[in-house]
């Protein structure tokens, strides 16, 4: 009887390990890839310098790595659904410390430019997979565990330029900071391969809303995350060039920008965890929103000063900080996030992302470099008005 009583204890507190072991595995992930995403901004002008490229003709690598991200969310996302996920993880954390290795010794474009197609595909499985696992591993508890993953993100995010600034200001090249990214991968492989993949939901959508997506639905979320990430990741991928084209700051200083870019947006993700738990998801969405404008805000109306290009940079990523998390939640609120539906999300995200840096590249060579804050307030504005949309067609908040 002892015996038979106490079976059950044992499997509980063994599924309590496991479920510990793949959220801080996930998490240490998410702080690899936002270090390698966050990456490419501030090594940017190097790395048009090994090419002979200009910012225009460089900028080609941030729709390299959409399009390859685009094509994996598109294709691979089911195999997270019908393959053990920690395997197909774990390929891609090896794939990726060989890529970085070799990545910033090549001096040909169009070999940066595949090798980043790879890199994006590579990065989609890993943040798909995380942001769905993360679910399938929390179910309805993973309200603070998902903000959690995206601090860890954060940091990545937040520490990747400081290196890189530091590789510039000590040996002026950006290898060795790459080569540190690609270290970081291999330990990570060799246990996200150790480690049984979580299950993922097996009656999706029916469970939570007992009739098949609302189609409408799917697409603006889809838009809605093309804008933010758009956004997202033109401003930290161009910032530094940015303020390098505007004379601002020097290599380094515009370094430490970056980082201090995604340093606020690491904070905000941190602060965010408890105001999950007491605030509705609409609530921060729309907050942030009204703070993300309020930061272009200042920067357009004080252009040429460094001072408010800190104060908005901050800003602005404090208040992207939540929005990707908590529009994740917002949406399992009302769908199910299996495989297959975040990977048609993420297919807007890697849309936004490469459509939104490449055309910023454009304005800073062609145009201005003013256009960049002026087309990010319009994205914005876009966002806020689909956000919106999506509030009429939902059944919860």
């Amino acid at each position: 009887m002892g015996a038979a009583t106490s079976l059950p204890v044992r499997d509980s507190t063994a599924d309590r390990r496991l479920k510990l072991s793949q959220t801080i595995l996930y998490y240490c992930g998410f702080v690899a890839l936002g270090a390698t995403y966050a990456a490419l901004g501030p090594s940017l002008e190097s790395l048009a310098k090994n090419t002979g490229a200009d910012i225009d003709g460089i900028s080609i690598l941030f729709t390299a790595r959409s399009l390859g991200y685009l094509i994996a969310a598109a294709f691979g996302s089911r195999l997270l659904d019908r393959l053990p996920a920690h395997r197909v993880i774990g390929i891609s954390f090896l794939l990726d410390a060989l890529l970085l290795f070799i990545f910033p010794q090549l001096q040909v474009l169009w070999g940066l430019a595949l090798m980043m197609l790879v890199m994006g595909m590579s990065f989609s499985a890993l943040d798909i997979g995380g942001n769905a696992l993360l679910v399938w591993v929390h179910a309805e508890k993973v309200g603070p565990y998902m903000n959690g993953l995206h601090f860890f993100s954060g940091l990545g995010l937040f520490l990747s330029p400081v290196i890189i600034g530091q590789a510039l200001a000590r040996v002026d090249s950006v290898t060795p900071a790459y080569w540190l990214l690609a270290a970081t991968f291999v330990p990570l492989a060799i246990w996200m391969l150790s480690l049984p993949s979580p299950r993922p939901p097996q009656t999706a959508t029916e469970e939570k809303s007992g009739a098949s997506v609302h189609p409408l639905m799917v697409f603006f979320m889809a838009a809605f995350f093309f804008l933010y990430v758009g956004a997202e990741s033109g401003f930290g991928g161009l910032v530094f060039t940015y303020a390098r084209t505007l004379s601002l700051s020097d290599e380094a200083g515009a370094a430490y920008l970056t980082s201090a870019y995604w340093g606020a947006l690491m904070l905000g993700r941190l602060l965010s965890i408890p105001l999950a738990a007491r605030l509705r998801p609409r609530y921060i969405l729309f907050g942030n929103l009204i703070g993300s404008l309020a930061s272009l805000g200042l920067m357009i109306f004080f252009p040429d000063s460094l001072t408010m290009l800190w104060i908005g940079s901050i800003g602005l990523g404090f208040f992207f900080s939540s929005i990707f998390p908590t529009i994740l939640l917002w949406a399992d609120r009302n769908i199910s996030l299996t495989g297959q539906l975040t990977g048609r999300f993420f297919m807007g995200a890697s849309l936004g992302g490469m459509t939104v840096p490449w055309l910023i590249g454009q304005f800073i060579d062609n145009v201005s470099a003013h256009a960049m804050m002026f087309t990010l307030l319009g994205d914005i504005s876009l966002g806020l008005i689909v956000f919106l949309l999506l509030l009429t067609i939902a059944k919860k908040d």
